[in-house]
């Protein structure tokens, strides 16, 4: 089993209870130019190198110089990107699944001014450390359904309760997809008796003749 570290943490500060968010970087190395390298650049500029020479040294020179201010930047990047979902996903760090909102990339794009493409790479393959535990990135981005009071609810909170109230229910008499809407219904989810059926399938939950249990 692969064990996944965290790209980012978010946590609540004791004293202002706001978010603080950090990226883990521990597990790269501090990178420098080396003073050697330093030198030399500096002595083709008095000592009689051939123009090949000169150019190799300041070419490598510069290639280092980007390569250290592109990863700069890509930390500096991936906390925008963070720091945008934590606050579009704001109520989620402070009362978990349940205040989950919907998401799209073109959200975070609109909030940090980058490409959705940008932030489709950034989110790519990224974990963040929470009170509520350690989630994939992707996993703040969802589509939406109406609720019975016309606000939108991330089918991911429609899909933790669907499998809450089925796991409640009667072990002699499961609930069919048509009561289950009713129930969700209930429950403030507008939810239709197909789209039960299709997030069941989902979540690989079986049909109700298949739940019961004598």
């Amino acid at each position: 089993m692969n064990t996944v570290i965290p790209d980012f943490s978010i946590f609540k500060d004791e004293d202002s209870n706001d978010l603080m968010i950090s990226v883990n970087d521990s597990l790269l190395p501090v990178l420098h130019l080396n003073k050697a390298y330093e030198k030399l650049k500096k002595e083709t500029a008095y000592k009689k190198f051939n123009k090949d020479t000169r150019d190799w040294v300041r070419n490598k020179y510069e290639d280092a110089k980007f390569l250290i201010q592109a990863i700069k930047q890509r930390k500096s990047t991936m906390l925008k990107v963070m720091t945008a979902i934590a606050e579009l996903q704001r109520e989620f760090f402070y009362k978990g699944h349940q205040a989950l909102k919907p998401l799209i990339y073109k959200n975070v794009a609109e909030e940090t001014g980058l490409d959705i493409s940008t932030i489709c790479r950034i989110v790519n393959h990224k974990y963040v450390q929470t009170e509520f535990g350690t989630y994939d990135l992707k996993f703040f981005f969802s589509e939406a359904l109406p609720s019975n009071d016309g606000e939108e609810i991330a089918t991911r909170v429609i899909k933790q309760k669907l499998k809450e109230i089925i796991e409640k229910e009667p072990k002699n008499k499961p609930y069919s997809d048509d009561k289950l809407s009713a129930l969700l219904k209930e429950a403030g989810y507008r939810v239709a008796r197909r789209t039960v059926a299709k997030y069941r399938e989902q979540m690989k939950i079986p049909v109700a003749r298949l739940r019961k249990e004598l």
